[in-house]
């Protein structure tokens, strides 16, 4: 498992080639508590300087100095859960 935003920019790249609801996405998340941080779908603005402006404004709105948060329609495309214990 790798961190939450990968789920969020493979989410980015999936709305921009399908329209909604096509697919969506399967992701574990190690904890609860990597699970509420998942779901709530906030980013640091530097989190995004890899997506293009245009992106970045269709996909997130900036929730307070620094800090995106991921559109509702973005969010509802990714399905996260708990990974199981082994």
């Amino acid at each position: 498992m790798s961190d939450f935003r990968e789920a969020y920019f493979q989410a980015v790249s999936l709305a921009e080639s399908r329209p909604a609801p096509a697919s969506t996405i399967r992701w574990e998340c190690s904890s609860l508590q990597a699970l509420e941080r998942a779901t709530r779908g906030t980013f640091p603005v530097t989190a995004l300087e890899s997506l293009p402006v245009n992106t970045i404004r269709k996909y997130f709105r900036q929730v307070e100095p620094g800090v995106f948060e991921a559109a509702p329609e973005l969010r509802a495309r990714i399905e996260f859960t708990i990974a199981a214990k082994e």
